[in-house]
């Protein structure tokens, strides 16, 4: 029974341990973390809607909405690569491929299209006390 009461808190500590040096990261999350793959689809649409927001403006004529964007496009990100890992600040530099695929007719393309498009993008951390990160596409 002794044995058990050692091993249960020698698995406590091991526990405790893991998430302390999780929480203690230095560097951002990876290229292929799935908060980093989903900032940078957010990321990646507010680039595309400020696109297509400037080619309403300039022919005079709405092309798309914003809501159709997010309804009829599913957008996720394939074959990610890690180009980069600056160790001294905990940056990665990134690459892949983001896939569009038409869940309605959108801008005279038919449901169910795809289009890939590549993509390179970086995960910092953001200096505060939260540990946040941030995404941004490079252009």
């Amino acid at each position: 029974m002794k044995a058990f009461r050692t091993l249960g808190a020698a698995l406590i500590i091991l526990v405790f341990t893991c998430l302390l040096a999780c929480s203690m990261s230095s560097s951002a999350p990876g290229c292929n973390d799935e908060r980093t793959k989903e900032l940078a689809i957010k990321t990646w649409k507010d680039v595309l809607w400020g696109k297509l927001d400037l080619l309403n403006r300039r022919t005079g004529v709405q092309l798309a909405t914003r809501d159709d964007l997010d309804s009829k496009v599913l957008i996720s990100i394939e074959n990610i690569r890690t180009l980069e890992f600056k160790k001294d600040i905990g940056t990665y530099v990134c690459s892949g491929d983001i896939i569009m695929e038409r869940k309605a007719d959108f801008l005279s393309l038919g449901k169910g299209e795809k289009s890939s498009d590549p993509v390179s993008y970086k995960s910092e951390l953001i200096l505060d006390k939260k540990r946040t990160f941030m995404v941004t596409i490079i252009e």
